[in-house]
């Protein structure tokens, strides 16, 4: 008796093996890459199947429904506005005139940078930027020379200019960009050991700003951007004191 039990048990078990639909696991478990990223692919279920049985109750649908689950690794949605904080570095020119000669010490400037794509490769932005030096020497060419102590001397300014900028890409993630501004920056010096008699040649204000800026892009992912820059900015200050400010920043732009 035991033993036709253990027959009729093994016979059902090869027989439901050998008449089972058989199951398609490279198809059920296959990972494809279509243009908007991975897809993994579920077996195909026939249209008005039953829950029961999975067969088709209409024969005339023969066009299987594929399920699909896709994992989108990127959105590139409308990224035309942006935002970009930076930092880095100001090299300021000495300065030299028939009154002044002024040396200054590596500075540093932070800023932030807003702009919008117009169209592919070009842009519009604005970049507002505080730098700071502090002062190396002051010679005053004037009544026979003064040497001014720079204990504590400083310049401030800050720049707010308009650029355009051509950014010619291709289908690498680094590519350069070039760029021409024109604004205005306020400038302001901060010398207490001037002599009251000669405070006038570091009265400056506002003046005009022209800015010359390249550099490289490095795209980090649809919506951020790595980008490392110089910026030639030249201003004219009403007292004929030009300052050429150079900036060797480094920015972090995100896209919106």
């Amino acid at each position: 008796m035991l033993k036709f039990l253990i027959a009729s048990v093994g016979f059902g078990l090869v027989s439901g093996f050998a008449f089972a639909e058989p199951i398609d696991f490279i198809q059920a478990t296959t990972l494809s890459w279509t243009s908007d990223g991975p897809t993994t692919r579920n077996a195909p279920v026939a249209q008005n199947a039953t829950p029961d049985t999975g067969t088709a109750t209409d024969t005339s649908a023969t066009a299987p429904v594929v399920g699909e689950d896709r994992i989108t690794l990127g959105d590139s949605g409308d990224n035309s506005w942006y935002i970009m904080p930076n930092a880095g570095l100001n090299l300021l020119g000495d300065f030299n005139d028939n009154n002044l000669e002024i040396t200054y010490d590596t500075g540093y400037t932070v800023g932030l940078s807003i702009g919008k794509e117009i169209n592919p490769g070009f842009r519009m932005q604005l970049d507002i930027a505080h730098m700071k030096n502090d002062l190396d020497s002051i010679f005053i060419t004037l009544a026979g020379g003064v040497s001014v102590d720079t204990d504590g001397a400083e310049i401030t300014q800050t720049s707010f200019v308009l650029n355009a900028i051509w950014e010619p890409r291709s289908h690498d993630r680094l590519f350069p960009h070039f760029g021409l501004g024109v604004g205005a920056i306020k400038g302001d010096y901060s010398v207490a050991q001037l002599p009251i008699g000669f405070s006038d040649l570091l009265d400056i204000s506002w003046a005009f700003a022209l800015q010359v800026k390249a550099g490289f892009t490095f795209e980090i992912s649809h919506s951020s951007e790595l980008t490392v820059g110089y910026q030639f900015l030249h201003a004219h200050y009403d007292s004929d004191l030009d300052l050429n400010n150079n900036l060797v920043t480094l920015g972090m732009e995100f896209r919106f």
